[in-house]
């Protein structure tokens, strides 16, 4: 994760442009950015705590600098995909995430508070800038209510995860795995979920108006009072035991129920 950390401190380096400060403001600010990249870039379970001022550090410097946001915002997404498990290949060739022991898994404080500030900023100064978290595992976590409105999770593994009431809106999901993925009353509208698998899934009372749902897998997933108006489902795929009672399909061309 470090040397992740250190790329983007030297492209933060370059990119700032403090087009709208002074001099010595700019100087402060570079000094800001530095010391907070320094302290996230600290390794050890007993630098917790500075990792997590590093991260509000960043979050402060994106609120005095908005010129300054996509790049925190990659820095901090960097960081996140550092504490995260990556998908592992087997000697067959396939990438799985490694299999968990319990139930759900913890995400470390650290990773915690920076999908906290990412999903908390004004995303009016993004510039383009997203969320990156493709091809990450974040299999069986737990983040209800998390707002990752536009982020990018294409390729990853969220397999029994729950992020129940959560923002997805606008969010990739491309090639995503959410087989049995828990997601009810969550806001999925303009997401782009193309060639995703929700095997099994929990997606009761969850907004899909004007998602992409082509090639989608819903079989055996549960989409009970879903509202799935205006999106084409001409090309998902469904069992016997997709359950749809109540599901809305106002404008949705395919619609099998």
């Amino acid at each position: 994760m470090t040397s992740v950390v250190t790329a983007f401190a030297a492209l933060g380096a370059l990119v700032f442009t403090g087009l709208s400060l002074s001099a010595t403001e700019q100087g402060q600010v570079t000094d800001r950015y530095t010391k907070a990249i320094d302290q996230i870039g600290t390794q050890g379970d007993d630098r917790l705590q500075v990792r997590l001022g590093g991260v509000y550090a960043l979050e402060r410097l994106a609120h005095d600098s908005p010129n300054d946001q996509p790049t925190i915002v990659e820095v901090l997404s960097a960081f996140a995909r550092g504490g995260l498990p990556r998908h592992v290949e087997d000697s067959s060739g396939s990438k799985t995430c490694p299999a968990p022991t319990s139930k759900l898994v913890q995400i470390s404080p650290d990773v915690q508070a920076a999908f906290r500030v990412l999903g908390r900023r004004d995303h009016g100064h993004d510039q383009g800038a997203v969320t990156d978290l493709r091809s990450v595992c974040l299999n069986r976590t737990k983040l209800v209510g998390v707002d990752f409105r536009g982020a990018d999770f294409s390729g990853s593994d969220l397999k029994s995860a729950d992020w129940r009431g959560s923002d997805l809106s606008g969010t990739r999901f491309v090639g995503a795995y959410l087989v049995e993925m828990i997601l009810d009353h969550a806001n999925l509208e303009s997401a782009n979920f193309e060639e995703a698998n929700f095997g099994g899934a929990n997606l009761k009372g969850a907004m899909f108006g004007g998602a992409n749902l082509k090639g989608v897998d819903f079989k055996g997933a549960s989409l009970e009072g879903a509202h799935l108006d205006h999106v084409d489902l001409t090309s998902v795929e469904h069992d016997d035991k997709t359950k749809t009672d109540g599901a809305t399909h106002e404008g949705s061309p395919g619609a099998w129920w």
